[in-house]
Parts: C-alpha cells; structure tokens; sequence
C-alpha cells in the first residue's frame, strides 16, 4: 500500500510518502507562493523517492481548518492527482493528528492556528480523543473554553497564541515540546483507516473551514 499525503503552510510545503509501511517525510521551506509551487515538488518528490505516480494506492489531504486559499489549493490538487490517475482520495482534519499525540501524554493538547482578525483556529484533545468543538475564537476565549488540566499549546502558531494573550499564558499552560513525528504521519494514518473503512472523498468534497469566507460573512 503506498500512500502519497501533502500539506501547505504559509511558508512550505509538507510532503509524506508511506511507501509499503516505510514513512518519507519531506518538508520544502520556500520565499515563494508555495501554493504555486505544489504540483512541481510533488512531481520532484515522487521522482526522489522512485515512486510513480501510477504506483500510488491512495492520496491524502488535509482539509482544515486553515488558510482558505492553502486549503482549496491542495484539495483541488489532490482532486485533479485523484481523477487524473484513478486512485483514491481521503481528507482528514489536520488536527485530529493530536488524538495520536495524546495518547502519549497526560497534558491536555491544544493545537492553534492564527485564523487573523484576532482569532485562532483551535480544538483540545485528551487521552487519545478530541475534547470539545472545534474553534474559531479569540485567544482569551479560548483559555476560558479550556478544560482542566495541563494545557500544552501546538502548532507553528504556538508563540502567536501567547503573544495574543500578552505575552504570557495562563498557570497551568505551556508551549508543547515538538512532537517524534510530524502531524502529517499521523492524520495520513487517520486517512488509511477511513480507506479501510471504506471511506473516501466525494467529488463534490470540500475543504473544513470553521469559519464563514468574507464573502459568507459579509453577507452574514
């Protein structure tokens, strides 16, 4: 089974082979619109690591939250990729790779995303399971959703949350040490379980927003 997952950031590209159980990981640190340049490292890292595309079981993609044009981007890429060479489609919430990391600690995980206009993207997870909704608040609503227990902050927007509530965060808070693995390997893990389940995108799927587009809220 070999499963080819992408993810984009503000400043890189993710990309994670599991090419018959053994994990590849690549991340492309990049000045330019990484959006622009998907397609192409896919193509390069497919070609690094020997794999042809026709050779490639299931794509996976993490749908949200997260920047709405990063988020539709890598979708519609993974669409195309999907239909283009007949292979399957699975997308997970890129969060929900914190249910593996919280099995392995007994601090409550908070993975943020700075949503801008003073909000983040967030949702807790305990002992393996997510606590709670996801969402869409300010920092300092967030502290106040939180439930008991050491809160350990994830994420590359993990310094932003705490600038966000001045600096310092709350008794009982940290920033969370970087994790074995990087979330990609995980939700693509989540991924080839929905597949097993018999789970897979429609082609009407879209990304998992949280929040309503400017246009939704403008009209809101």
């Amino acid at each position: 089974m070999n499963l080819l997952a992408f993810d984009l950031l503000p400043q890189s590209i993710e990309l994670f082979l599991n090419k018959n159980g053994t994990e590849i990981f690549k991340n492309v640190r990049t000045e330019e619109k990484p959006s622009e340049l998907l397609l192409e490292m896919i193509d390069h890292f497919l070609k690094e690591t020997e794999t042809p595309l026709k050779e490639i079981d299931l794509i996976a993609c993490n749908k949200g939250p997260g920047s709405f044009t990063a988020l539709r981007i890598a979708m519609s890429t993974g669409k195309g990729l999907a239909e283009g060479a007949g292979i399957p489609m699975v997308s997970v919430c890129g969060f929900d790779s914190c249910k593996a990391f919280s099995e392995k600690t007994t601090d409550i995980l908070l993975p943020v995303i700075d949503g801008r206009k003073n909000r983040f993207y967030a949702a807790f997870y305990g002992s393996g399971e997510q606590i709670g909704d996801y969402m869409d608040l300010p920092a300092a609503e967030i502290v106040k959703a939180a439930p008991s227990g050491t809160i350990a902050v994830c994420g590359n927007d993990a310094e932003a949350f705490r600038t966000a509530l001045g600096g310092m965060l709350p008794a009982s808070w940290k920033i969370a040490e970087p994790f074995t693995k990087p979330a990609i390997a995980e939700w693509s893990r989540i991924a080839l379980k929905k597949y097993a389940d018999g789970q897979t995108d429609s082609p009407a799927a879209g990304p998992f927003y949280i929040r309503k587009s400017q246009a939704e809220e403008g009209n809101g």
